[in-house]
């Protein structure tokens, strides 16, 4: 009795992201705190859950315990991060591989309380951003420029790297989201 049902969606991304609302989530961290007044975007020692979200519906099963309502009437307020990693002093790193789509709720959510709690079905939902981007590198040409010109200025080209790019993405509970 009092388990919080969260509904989850997936921020139309700007990038060729691995992730839509379309496909589902099989694994997310889930941090809950509890209070009469939202967190002011600290959610260090928060519970952590861990949740698969169901493509298209958005609807979070949990895996093992669910976040339950206190009876003290309290608010459960939300942030969530995907993929799972492991906690550290409430910092989730990722390391970037270029495979593997990171995301993040940009926002707090409210699940409401026991007495009225927000089912996200119908309401706000708990929304994911994705924190990368992909690039995509075109080759444009003048107008009128022959295939063997275009050919002998871009042809050649055999890797675009970026220097100096991160290989890890932080994301703290201390000043999430």
């Amino acid at each position: 009795d009092g388990v919080i049902r969260i509904y989850t969606g997936v921020d139309a991304p700007g990038t060729k992201a691995v992730v839509d609302a379309s496909t589902g989530m099989s694994e997310a961290t889930f941090i809950m705190k509890e209070g009469t007044a939202a967190p002011s975007s600290d959610f260090s020692g928060g519970t952590a859950y861990k949740g698969s979200v169901a493509a298209t519906s958005g609807l979070v099963t949990f895996a093992g315990s669910a976040p339950t309502y206190n009876h003290n009437d309290n608010n459960a307020y939300f942030v969530a991060f995907y993929p799972s990693v492991t906690l550290s002093n409430d910092v989730a790193t990722w390391t970037i591989d270029g495979k593997t789509d990171i995301m993040v709720t940009n926002t707090i959510w409210d699940a409401g309380k026991y007495s009225a709690p927000n089912t996200g079905s119908t309401g706000t939902k708990l929304n994911f951003n994705h924190q990368l981007s992909q690039v995509e590198v075109v080759c444009k040409a003048e107008a009128g420029a022959t295939h063997s010109v275009v050919k002998a200025a871009w042809g050649q080209i055999r890797k675009i790297e970026f220097l100096s790019a991160p290989t890890t993405l932080t994301y703290s509970l201390a000043g999430a989201p």
